[in-house]
């Protein structure tokens, strides 16, 4: 994968809704991707969240230095999901969509915990 890219992913299925990257930014959305799956973290948002938006934001420079990909999952396309963490949002998870993992962070970004987390894998 090139690092120099955010990865922003949407698995089939998922409901991920929309994202735009920062302005400025290297986010792209879309399958066909060349997705590490020791390197993927979920982030469960919703549309029209700010704090959601802020997340992704600040979220961008980690994803880059480390190589990371990203799953955008847009609770309210999913019962499952919006049952799950309801207002928790947004919370980022290590692993794919509906991996059963301890929250890396929610409501803000924990750029430490996200650190520590990808320097190990």
């Amino acid at each position: 994968m090139d690092a120099q890219t955010f990865q922003i992913a949407c698995p089939a299925g998922a409901g991920c809704g929309s994202y735009a990257p920062a302005e400025g930014g290297a986010g792209q959305a879309g399958a066909g991707l060349d997705i590490d799956p020791s390197r993927v973290l979920t982030l469960y948002s919703r549309a029209w969240c700010s704090l959601c938006d802020k997340m992704i934001d600040d979220l961008e420079p980690l994803a880059l230095e480390f190589g990371l990909t990203v799953y955008l999952v847009d609770i309210d396309e999913s019962p499952v999901f919006e049952d799950r963490y309801g207002m928790l949002i947004p919370i980022l998870v290590p692993g794919s969509v509906g991996a059963e993992a301890e929250p890396l962070c929610q409501t803000i970004l924990d750029p430490a915990a996200v650190r520590a987390w990808a320097e190990i894998k």
